[in-house]
């Protein structure tokens, strides 16, 4: 058993990155895709030939998980159905790694311009553009 700290979010950073991130549109869930095929060509056969309504679906759920990060019982349902939908796909807890990397490398890859040279580049380019007053602890 795991006793290490539970995960804190800086609901903000987090939705003020993915808001920049969402503003290059399809090039977006074409860059995520892209990533995790390359690096885990077998998951390609786990999704449709034509992947338009697949990109779309991606965006969608991130969105709506992003807004509502800050109220979580409130996305909770989101998150549930989620993962009910991906269960029918055969979906297993060991997938989720190369998710979660593909989503990081989508994001760093999107905002890296903004923040180039820092580790973090969603959370540096985000210090730099918040008001000082604002400007805190994690939340």
């Amino acid at each position: 058993m795991s006793t290490s700290a539970p995960m804190t979010i800086d609901t903000a950073r987090l939705q003020m990155s993915w808001a920049v991130a969402a503003q290059y549109g399809d090039q977006v869930p074409l860059f995520f895709y892209s990533r995790l095929f390359v690096a885990h060509p077998g998951l390609r056969d786990m999704f449709p030939l034509s992947m338009e309504a697949q990109r779309d679906k991606l965006v969608t759920a991130l969105g709506s998980v992003v807004s509502g990060v800050d109220d979580l019982p409130a996305v909770a349902p989101v998150l549930e159905q989620l993962g009910r939908d991906h269960r029918r796909f055969a979906v297993v807890r060991d997938h989720y790694p190369a998710v979660g990397d593909a989503l990081l490398a989508t994001l760093e890859h999107f905002l890296a311009d903004r923040a180039a040279g820092r580790e973090d580049h969603h959370i540096a380019t985000l210090d730099r553009r918040r008001p000082e007053g604002s400007r805190g602890g994690a939340t």
